[in-house]
């Protein structure tokens, strides 16, 4: 059986390298852009910064990225992991990803998060469930995080 992929008329994270938003209006607070990948805020944030490493070639999942793929977005997240360390000293870092609609994955592009977890913040939290960020927000959210990049 093949993994059950969540279904979108367009895919919001290839709307957002095309055009810096998604078909529905939500723009994008890129934090960097490089050769395979790209990295952003996303719009609702379970901590502060909540964001995605997603591959730029479309890829559903996992099992649909080339190893170089993946070693390119294992690099940029780890590289983007110090960044955050540096500009925000969260307690811990949570990164995770998820394959397949009953994993949890709610956007069908490959994309891996890294979120800072704090004492008191139960697991678990869901970005759906949370208000949206202001753009404005996001945008110095990532710039912060740019500006402690090496």
């Amino acid at each position: 059986m093949a993994l059950e992929i969540p279904q979108h008329e367009s895919c919001p994270f290839c709307e957002n390298i095309e055009k810096g938003e998604t078909s529905s209006g939500t723009k994008c607070a890129v934090i960097e852009d490089l050769a395979d990948t790209f990295a952003f805020l996303l719009p609702r944030q379970i901590a502060t910064p909540h964001l995605v490493v997603i591959p730029k070639r479309h890829a559903a999942t996992l099992l649909d990225l080339t190893a170089d793929e993946a070693a390119a977005i294992a690099r940029h997240m780890r590289r983007l992991a110090v960044a955050v360390e540096r500009a925000f000293e969260p307690p811990g870092l949570g990164v995770f990803q998820n394959n397949g609609t009953a994993a949890g994955q709610s956007v069908e592009h490959y994309h891996m998060h890294l979120a800072p977890r704090y004492h008191g913040q139960p697991p678990g939290i869901l970005a759906a469930q949370q208000p949206e960020t202001p753009f404005e927000e996001r945008v110095s959210i990532a710039q912060r995080i740019r500006s402690a990049l090496d």
